[in-house]
């Protein structure tokens, strides 16, 4: 369970299968073989873990449905996604992998995660403009936090802590200014369109782009002959991270290659 998202950039692959059925054929496969392999670091060999059968929720416009799915079916329907991946390479958003163009965050997210990504956002926010603006947003439109804060009533589905990590904006002798990680993620994580006006301020505030004429060799950059540097997003990954802070220092790499590309990304 997690978030999908997919940079809109039309290309052969999306004529072949649209952009939603490959999210779900994606998914579908990972998932097969997720259990494949635990199956058999159970002890089962690989011929009993593909015989086996297992129960699968299915959003329906009826609601959830519960279906029963055999390893082997969900592996083999999607075989065709092999030679359909092969058409990614040289694509500038797959960056020679197949379907570079989707990733992922799944959840739960860490509270190692979170306070990660508030002492980034406190950093940024003592910047001041152009990385403070998705925070001056938060404030201005009275962003809730609704969303996710409803996800945090569900035990620890979505979040590893029941509350939102607090973000000291500004702080006196008497008084103190705050926002949290829920109105943070509101404006990190999107249901629907991002579009790249919105990643370019996002991106600002986590880590900033940059440019400097040595290219980096540990991440993603793109040459810009006007200036002759090279543009990268300014966000290292801490040597202590946990799976939750990888995938979002994936995610905002993604962000970054679609912006850099002129795509909005899709998120479900």
């Amino acid at each position: 369970m997690g978030l999908d998202l997919i940079t809109q950039r039309d290309c052969e692959v999306k004529e072949i299968v649209p952009q939603e059925e490959l999210l779900n054929q994606i998914k579908d496969r990972n998932r097969g073989f997720a259990v494949l392999n635990m199956i058999i670091e159970s002890g089962k060999t690989r011929e009993e873990a593909l015989e086996t059968s297992f129960t699968q929720t299915l959003v329906t416009p009826e609601g959830n449905k519960n279906v029963s799915v055999k390893v082997s079916d969900l592996i083999e329907k999607t075989n065709h996604l092999e030679q359909l991946g092969k058409k990614c390479e040289n694509c500038p958003i797959s960056q020679n992998t197949a379907f570079g163009c989707v990733g992922y965050v799944s959840y739960p997210i860490s509270q190692k995660c979170e306070k990660w990504l508030a002492t980034i956002a406190e950093e940024s926010n003592k910047k001041g403009l152009p990385y403070s603006t998705t925070i001056v947003f938060i404030e201005d439109q009275n962003v809730s936090g609704q969303r996710f804060g409803e996800m945090r009533n569900h035990g620890q589905t979505f979040f590893e802590s029941s509350k939102p990590t607090e973000i000291v904006l500004s702080k006196s002798l008497f008084k103190k200014k705050t926002i949290d990680t829920n109105k943070l993620l509101e404006v990190t994580v999107l249901n629907g369109l991002m579009q790249t006006t919105h990643i370019n301020y996002l991106l600002m505030l986590f880590g900033g782009i940059v440019s400097d004429h040595v290219e980096p060799k540990d991440r993603y950059s793109k040459f810009n002959n006007e200036d002759k540097k090279y543009v990268y997003l300014d966000l290292n990954l801490p040597k202590d991270s946990d799976k939750s802070i990888l995938e979002f220092y994936n995610y905002f790499q993604h962000l970054f290659i679609a912006l850099m590309n002129g795509h909005d990304v899709f998120m479900d």
